[in-house]
């Protein structure tokens, strides 16, 4: 699935040297207060100086025209909305961290293939540390985050509030975490 909207505004005084931006957001809603809210405020500011192309789900679009609509100022952006999705896994079945991680993997052939013209790529995903952008392979200057990563909770609060087995099932995971990370050549190339 693909589908995109140019959004063909006046530049604005600033924009006319500033290099645009390929953004790419798979989980980015106006409307979410969880995850997706960091991804879109941080989006809007680099909005106000910069030329963008974003890249999202269609998933979020209905979403991302209403807070378009009624916010003047994202109005006057020069924004190119990319919708992309990839239909092979379906969301719910799956699972959205498998999801994520196609979608990063088919995520470099599609930008070739639109044959879009950008300065910068901007990975702005969020929990892209256990699935890292592939978009480094485009062989532009590449900037990955903000990167979540789960951090690890201190033994004592775990066992006091949750018992022994929740403090071993997130040690564990911890641990499976740190050595999977530190093998991932994916994860390596995108924080070069």
């Amino acid at each position: 699935y693909a589908d995109v909207k140019r959004t063909n505004l006046p530049h604005q005084e600033m924009h006319q040297h500033a290099p645009v931006i390929l953004v790419s957001a798979f989980s980015i809603n106006p409307e979410s207060n969880g995850n997706n809210s960091p991804s879109w405020k941080l989006l809007a500011q680099i909005g106000r100086f910069n030329p963008l192309i974003v890249v999202t789900r269609p998933i979020y679009r209905e979403a991302i025209e209403r807070a378009v609509a009624a916010d003047e100022e994202l109005r006057t952006m020069q924004i190119t909305w990319v919708w992309f999705d990839v239909n092979s896994i379906p969301n719910a079945v799956r699972g959205a961290r498998l999801h994520r991680a196609w979608w990063q993997r088919a995520l470099p052939g599609f930008v070739l293939k639109q044959k879009l013209s950008f300065d910068v790529v901007h990975d702005m995903s969020p929990g892209a540390i256990r699935t890292p952008s592939r978009l480094w392979k485009l062989g532009k200057p590449f900037v990955f985050g903000p990167v979540g990563r789960q951090r690890r909770v201190p033994k004592n609060y775990l066992i006091h509030v949750y018992g022994w087995r929740a403090w071993l099932g997130t040690e564990l995971r911890w641990r499976v975490d740190q050595i999977l990370q530190s093998r991932d050549r994916a994860l390596h190339n995108s924080m070069r």
